[in-house]
Order: structure tokens, then sequence, then C-alpha cells
């Protein structure tokens, strides 16, 4: 494994009954990049997600983070490790203050007081929405500060990869591009993100690479520019001529 390759995917194949959901899948997600994963609904662009974070077990195949297997660890572990999962639908706690929220998404880190301030601080530079929020119940929150929260209470685990399920899904177009731009900020302050996305256009803009998912199967891989200048990707997932 290169040095600078922090998750290690092989052959990693997963069944939901009689579908087979994941087909030998194969990637490697290299430190600091932003990889987007694209396809159809009923890709397998979730199941992926949730294999890598400890939701669903695979039939075969390996995962490496550090050239460590993750496959050993439970999903508590691999939070631990730093396997960070936004998923799909934000799954913050609606019944919890926004405070709640953020300080629940450090419970894998063992910060001393002036670190947690300073992780908290950085989460308020970045969302400044939640500071004016932090005592209100994150219910109460409208649809773009509830994914600014998931993304906040991710960044308090101090993720070594956060995947993210559709952070844009929606929101209205002023706040997906503000989600963009933040997970751009994301990647400049180190992080190293896979981003399944629906608005393929609009994730490959700022990721580095992209991974094709197609019934389970990766049909395609490959630079973000060379994805978007693809025939095919144009007309079959982008939707341009």
């Amino acid at each position: 494994m290169g040095n600078n390759v922090l998750l290690e995917v092989r052959d990693l194949s997963v069944r939901y009954g009689a579908v087979q959901a994941l087909k030998s899948v194969h990637f490697d997600l290299i430190k600091g990049e932003i990889l987007c994963l694209l396809g159809a609904n009923g890709a397998g662009k979730t199941t992926l997600l949730k294999t890598l974070s400890g939701g669903l077990s695979p039939d075969s195949g390996t995962i490496r983070l550090h050239g460590s297997n993750l496959l050993a660890l439970s999903t508590e572990a691999r939070a631990r490790a730093g396997m960070i999962h936004v998923p799909e639908g934000r799954g913050i706690f609606l019944n919890l203050s926004v405070e709640e929220n953020l300080d629940l998404g450090a419970w894998t880190k063992r910060y001393t007081k002036t670190d947690y301030r300073a992780k908290l601080d950085e989460v308020f530079e970045l969302f400044p929405r939640l500071k004016e929020r932090l005592a209100q119940n994150a219910g109460t929150l409208s649809g773009g500060e509830q994914q600014m929260l998931a993304i906040g209470r991710a960044w308090m685990a101090e993720p070594e990869v956060l995947l993210l399920d559709e952070p844009s899904l929606g929101l209205a177009p002023k706040l997906i591009d503000k989600i963009f731009e933040i997970i751009s900020t994301l990647q400049s302050k180190g992080a190293t993100i896979l981003l399944v996305e629906q608005n393929a256009e609009q994730a490959l803009t700022i990721g580095n690479r992209g991974i094709l998912l197609e019934t389970g199967l990766v049909r395609m891989q490959g630079s973000a520019k060379e994805l978007l200048a693809s025939e095919e990707m144009r007309k079959s997932y982008l939707g341009l001529a």
C-alpha cells in the first residue's frame, strides 16, 4: 500500500438477501483528497458507506485503514479509529440541543477541556449559525442547519475518513452551494472525504477523483477532470449533451 493511501478497499461484495448490492468493489482513498462516489439510485453507494462504517457486513473482501483490517472492528471501534459517517438524512438527535449533539460527536476523543473548546470554536468558525443556536433543540433547526450540525458533529470526532452521504439532499440551491463550499474548506483543513452525491457535476467540481457505481459494480474510475470530460458520463449521469 502506498504511503499516501489512507483507505484500501479490495474485492468488496455485499448481499441483501438475494440482491447483490456490491460486486468486487475495489478502490483506494488517498490522504487529503475528496473522492466522489457517483451513480444512480440503487447503484450501491449508501451500501458501500454503511459497510465501511460497520453498519453492514460484507460477504467477501477487505477494508484497511492505515493498513489495519477494519473488518475486525465493531462500528464503535471503527469510529474510534476515525471512520466517521454522516448518513443520508443526517442522523442527528432531534430531541437534544445543538450543544448536546456536538458534545456527542466528541465521544470517541479524550479531549482536555482546552482542546475540546478549541475544537468547538473550529466548528463555530465553519458554522457560525450553530453557535447562535447552541441551546436550541436540533429538531427546531431548518434542513440546512441540521445538515451543518451533522457535519459539525462529525468534525468534533476528528475524522481520519469523513463519509458524507448525500449532504445536499433536499436543500435549497443557495444552501447546496454553501455545503459544497464547506466540504472544500474541510479538505483545506486536512480532511479526507468520501462523498456520495446525486449532484454529480457539482461534486466533481470540488472533488479530486470519482468512482461511478452501476448496480454494485465500479463502472468507471478516474480524476474528476477525466470523468467530467467523459462523453458516457456526461450523457448518462450528468444530463449534459
